[in-house]
């Protein structure tokens, strides 16, 4: 008896050679570069991108000439989050059997797939023993929202916007690292922004300690490379110590607990049922012609509210594929 067939769990139908992440190393800098590569797709990661990730940060601690990790986008933004087609399969949700009718996913299901998205997928990133260095520009959303929110220094260009649609799909509790948010952020600003969906603008995410600079777009690289450049000056055995301190640290002030309870909540949300009058996302998703329409459906409800309508960014490669959607629909 294997890991069920389509769990998220389930690495039989993994290719890790599909991947979409660039490694480099530069010694002399003593630096590492993981890079979101697939910028027709607003760098939307994909199951093997996740388990490549972790991959990459377990290479990176043990490199002695690594000091700090720079986590950045290729293209247009940084990321738009997980990859639409893993909405419902990151909760767990199975690819069912052959003859078998679909059901409703167990909650056993969801409970290991939601304990491997936060204590294995993201925790990794978390207490990572190197410097990591998060850079943003334009998106910072959904599931790599997460990556400024946990990584030890996220430097942002002007034009960068943080959120996650999820907030808007199933409420505040489908994002299990509540207690990271109010640790960051501080009590009033998460609820804030996970209650309502509101998203954030660069200026706005410096002034709650989200981020920790933000520069113009056209100075982001050679900030960046300027944190590098000062992480490369301590020793080696005073980040890896200061690193674990930092995690003891943040244990003593509960992160480790909230984290066990936010998996059960994450498990609790997506399994939620919805009144007649109340907006689903995944039946929008069934009844639209596209998952984008979903998503529109979803955000045009808060569009007319001041300050809480998507806060959109031009993407030329984004814009260039509707463009050939449209074209070909016109054929």
């Amino acid at each position: 008896m294997g890991v069920p067939k389509g769990h998220i769990l389930d690495k039989s139908s993994i290719d890790m050679s599909k991947h979409h992440l660039l490694w480099e190393v530069n010694p002399e800098k003593k630096v590492a570069y993981i890079t979101l590569n697939r910028p027709d797709k607003l760098n939307a990661l994909t199951t093997e991108d996740f388990y490549r990730m972790q991959e990459l940060l377990s290479i990176a601690e043990l490199e002695d000439d690594i000091h700090s990790i720079v986590i950045r986008g290729a293209g247009d933004c940084f990321s738009t989050g997980a990859d639409a087609s893993l909405l419902g399969h990151l909760h767990g949700i199975r690819t069912p059997r052959p003859g078998e009718k679909v059901k409703k996913t167990p909650q056993r299901d969801r409970l290991v797939a939601d304990r491997f998205i936060f204590r294995e997928m993201f925790q990794k990133f978390a207490r990572c023993c190197k410097v990591t260095i998060v850079q943003c520009h334009s998106y910072s959303m959904g599931m790599c929202l997460w990556f400024p929110m946990l990584g030890d220094i996220a430097i942002a260009s002007d034009d960068a916007v943080f959120g996650h649609s999820a907030y808007r799909m199933v409420g505040p509790s489908v994002d299990g690292l509540i207690g990271y948010w109010i640790l960051k952020i501080g009590t009033a600003k998460t609820k804030e922004m996970l209650i309502t969906g509101k998203y954030m603008e660069a200026k706005e995410a410096l002034a709650c300690g989200l981020i920790n600079e933000v520069v113009p777009r056209d100075q982001l690289e050679k900030r960046v490379d300027e944190w590098v450049q000062a992480c490369a000056l301590q020793p080696m055995d005073g980040i890896v110590a200061g690193k674990v301190a930092f995690d003891a640290h943040m244990d003593m002030l509960g992160a480790q607990n909230s984290l066990d309870v936010g998996v059960l909540f994450h498990t609790i949300t997506t399994n939620m049922s919805f009144d007649a009058d109340e907006f689903s996302f995944f039946k929008e998703r069934r009844d639209q012609a596209s998952i984008s329409d979903a998503f529109k459906e979803r955000d045009k409800r808060f569009a007319a509210i001041p300050g809480f309508d998507v806060i959109k960014r031009p993407t030329p490669i984004a814009t260039a594929l509707r463009e050939q959607a449209k074209k070909a629909e016109g054929k």
